[in-house]
């Protein structure tokens, strides 16, 4: 089912009896919308267009077009888009057979699935944590296909099967980084990952100036030295290595599309040509200026 039109703040709940099965949610508004408190099924949000307020299990929530959240069944929800901003939100209310059916594939071997390719053993609790993933081509893929009007019930199914997978494959990812953590409690883990995430989205959003490390714990509200430590325990690096791969991954980018090295060593902040070919060569292997030579015409 697709619905054009944000729930209605006077039913408290998204889930109404219309809404059988996997219902997807796609709406563009310039209106102020509040929605009360709620419990959510197993729920996806996403703000491609703008910015929206959200209160997630008591914690505020800011999701914009980098990030999208999931929500599990029981999981409490309201939403309060306060300035008339230009937004364009989806929410995909999933079903618990189809995540169910997604998790035993995602984790069952090649054989298990061919001696019974319609089993549902799964009996763990699906539980994504309470952090900002990043945004997936399949969920543009999916908004895409619906904006344009030419739905095919077909391929949207398809469509959702194929961000199902991509989701579990984030999770278990994800969760795994979590366990890593030194921290001891789940809602503590997933509130510091949070925030190296925004660390990490201020850097990509910054790489053209030099950033230091007390500008970059200022903006995620942590220390400098704890912030530190939690990015070498997600990352294995550095925030300023971090800072530094991420440039010269742009820089690559741009000689791809044919700027000079010059220009791509300015365009990504670097001041002196020497310093930015010797870390590219670190990197990559190879000089800048040989990248003509890499490239497939």
């Amino acid at each position: 089912m697709i619905v054009n039109e944000l729930p209605d703040p006077s039913v408290n709940t998204l889930v109404t009896k219309e809404m059988a099965g996997n219902t997807i949610i796609l709406s563009r508004t310039c209106n102020a919308y509040h929605h009360p408190k709620h419990e959510t099924p197993f729920l996806l949000i996403a703000n491609q267009i703008g910015q929206g307020n959200y209160c997630m299990n008591g914690r505020q929530v800011k999701i914009g077009p980098k990030h999208f959240y999931v929500l599990n069944p029981g999981d409490e929800l309201s939403i309060d888009f306060q300035s008339s901003l230009e937004r364009e939100t989806l929410l995909i209310l999933f079903s618990e057979r189809l995540f169910y059916e997604a998790a035993y594939h995602a984790n069952s071997g090649v054989q298990s699935l061919l001696d019974d390719p319609k089993a549902l053993k799964t009996t763990e609790a699906i539980n994504f944590p309470l952090v900002p993933f990043k945004m997936l081509n399949e969920i543009a893929a999916l908004s895409s296909t619906i904006s344009s009007g030419e739905v095919n019930s077909a391929d949207i199914e398809q469509k959702l099967i194929n961000l199902t997978s991509f989701l579990f494959v984030n999770m278990t990812s994800v969760q795994r980084c979590l366990d890593e953590m030194s921290a001891m409690r789940q809602s503590t883990k997933e509130e510091l990952f949070s925030r190296v995430q925004l660390a990490e989205e201020y850097i990509h959003d910054n790489i053209t100036r030099l950033l230091t490390l007390d500008e970059i714990a200022d903006q995620v509200c942590l220390n400098k030295f704890h912030m530190t430590r939690l990015f070498k325990e997600i990352h294995n690096i550095t925030p300023y290595q971090y800072f530094q791969k991420v440039r010269i991954g742009k820089a690559y980018e741009l000689l791809q599309n044919g700027h000079s090295v010059t220009d791509a060593c300015l365009m990504v902040g670097f001041e002196s040509l020497g310093s930015f070919s010797n870390l590219f060569k670190k990197i990559y292997g190879y000089a800048p200026s040989s990248m003509s030579d890499k490239l497939v015409i």
